[in-house]
């Protein structure tokens, strides 16, 4: 089977993108979701410095959320510039028209933007999994936290080493 290349290219960037992009929401569906647990889990317990951990995951999750929606506008942001790019290189863009300077001029600063925005967009888009990831760690730390003030013996343990713990 003979594929044009340039056909096949596209197809590829084209699923790529819409992986990316899937991967993403997938990631602020997960961050979403660990903050509305840990507050069905808590809704009833008073404030103290047990929920330390606890605190710092849903701050871990809720940047992970932001992380995430940062990188959705950047992503649409570099798609944006993408487009006004091409429509400069094919002279349809009415401000630069057909001028040969002008459409050289044009591609450059939009190639620079879509670069800024681009960078960003990877900037934030590789944050989101570290902070569920991180988040899920401190989540785990407050649950083993709070099973192991349940036992007397370890919890006067926690008391005398870590008193900030103390119930």
């Amino acid at each position: 089977m003979n594929r044009d290349p340039v056909d096949y290219y596209n197809e590829i960037s084209k699923i790529r993108g819409q992986s990316v992009e899937k991967y993403a929401y997938y990631l602020l569906a997960g961050n979403a979701s660990a903050i509305a647990f840990a507050i069905t889990q808590t809704h009833d317990t008073p404030l103290s410095t047990v929920a330390i951990p606890l605190i710092l995951a849903v701050i871990c999750w809720a940047y992970g959320f932001y992380a995430g929606c940062r990188f959705l506008d950047y992503s649409l942001a570099v798609m944006d510039s993408n487009i006004d790019r091409i429509q400069i290189q094919i002279g349809m863009n009415p401000i630069c028209g057909s001028d040969p300077m002008i459409i050289a001029s044009g591609v450059d600063i939009t190639r620079k933007i879509e670069d800024e925005h681009a960078e960003n967009a990877n900037r934030y888009g590789t944050r989101q999994f570290p902070a569920i990831v991180i988040g899920a760690i401190f989540f785990i730390a407050w649950h083993l936290l709070r099973m192991a003030l349940l036992n007397p013996q370890i919890a006067s343990w926690i008391n005398r080493v870590l008193p900030i713990f103390a119930n």
